[in-house]
């Protein structure tokens, strides 16, 4: 039996110690989100749950089955951010059920990074640490549920 998740990915910043930068909010700012792996779509729908955590009226929106890769999900390319002075990128997550979610971040090479989605049905802000060294984030994929 396939189960389709729902995963709600807005305000994707890269954070510093006193600097951020938003890379995409899902409205008007990263917005050219393609599906990757198998994922159905990558799509901007209504926000279903407006709260303190996320109060935005859109949302990123991507679609995927169980029986998809792990890496299936959501990429943006075309990126050009300076990660020396940032250490942590921030994703708000809203899903149906708990679970791994996995960023593949790029600058030449693939560093991977996770993070525990906890409580389904609501938004969480979760943060990923970015490794020392890593240079510029050129391409980043967030894979919403990283395990079956």
């Amino acid at each position: 039996m396939k189960k389709t998740i729902l995963l709600l990915v807005l305000d994707l910043i890269a954070i510093g110690m006193f600097a951020q930068t938003v890379i995409s909010n899902g409205e008007d700012i990263g917005t050219g989100w393609w599906p990757a792996g198998s994922a159905g779509a990558v799509d901007v729908w209504d926000n279903p749950l407006k709260d303190g955590v996320n109060n935005t009226d859109k949302a990123m929106t991507v679609w995927i089955n169980n029986t998809d890769a792990d890496y299936t999900g959501g990429g943006l390319g075309g990126l050009n951010v300076d990660m020396s002075m940032y250490n942590a990128i921030s994703v708000m997550v809203y899903k149906q059920i708990a679970g791994m979610v996995r960023l593949e971040i790029q600058d030449g090479s693939n560093t991977f990074c996770y993070t525990a989605y906890t409580t389904p049905g609501v938004w969480q802000n979760l943060k990923f640490a970015v490794p020392a060294g890593f240079g510029t984030l050129t391409t980043l994929l967030v894979a919403p549920h990283f395990e079956n």
